[in-house]
Formats: C-alpha cells, sequence, structure tokens
C-alpha cells in the first residue's frame, strides 16, 4: 500500500526589500592609504571607483553628509599622491562614502589606470 506523502506550499507573498543600486560605475574592492585635508592620520580606502572611494573611518564626527573634502590618495600606480575634490555621500560603522567633484583630466587618467591595472586580480562590486 502507498501513501502520499503530504506537502504544503506556501503561496502567500512576502515583502521582499529590494535595494536599488545608485552606483554608475563598479567599485574595486581596492586598499590604499588617504589623507583628508582637517584630519591628522593616514587613512585606509578599501575600495575605489571611477565616481569615488569609501575610507574606513571610526571617528567622522566632524563630517557631515554633503560636505566637500579635499583627498590625497595614494595610488600604487602613481609616484604622487592624487589631490581630489570629493563630497560626502555616506556615513556609516565603518567609515565614509565619497564622490568625486570635477576630476581633471589626470586625476581621471591616473585612478583608471590603477582601476584596469588591478580589476582583473581583485574583487569588483
Amino acid at each position: 500500500m502507498h501513501v502520499a506523502a503530504e506537502s504544503w506550499l506556501d503561496y502567500r507573498r512576502r515583502a521582499v526589500e529590494v535595494r536599488i543600486e545608485k552606483r554608475h560605475f563598479p567599485r574595486l574592492e581596492f586598499h590604499c592609504q588617504a589623507r583628508i585635508h582637517g584630519i591628522k592620520r593616514d587613512l585606509w580606502i578599501t575600495d575605489i571607483s571611477m565616481g569615488g572611494v569609501f575610507i574606513e573611518l571610526k571617528n567622522h564626527s566632524t563630517l557631515r553628509k554633503g560636505q566637500t573634502v579635499y583627498l590625497c590618495i595614494s595610488l600604487p600606480t602613481e609616484r604622487e599622491p592624487v589631490k581630489v575634490k570629493a563630497r560626502v555621500s555616506n556615513l556609516n560603522g565603518r567609515g565614509m562614502g565619497a564622490r568625486f567633484i570635477g576630476l581633471n583630466r589626470r586625476n581621471q587618467n591616473s585612478i583608471r589606470f590603477c582601476f584596469n591595472t588591478f580589476k582583473d586580480t581583485l574583487p569588483i562590486r
């Protein structure tokens, strides 16, 4: 005698949070030193894109979202640090996201060259 096993299917709809990606450029998980004008310690970039960077920064009480900052980024593909202007776009417990403002062609080329040099060896998000 064969008895069919009971199974229950749940057809109820569930609300699922869908996060819309706002980034225009892929991010490269990348680590290099940086400085923020006015903060007297070296910091670490943890990802970079053609649009901006994320910097680990535990204490960002002097910064606010929307604030313009001046960054000095030590890219391993460049002899001299790349100096850029950026706008704080995100602050959280890990640090600060910043979007580049008005990159000149030289800085664009430096960041692009670094990104392209490491994109095949490091994770892109």
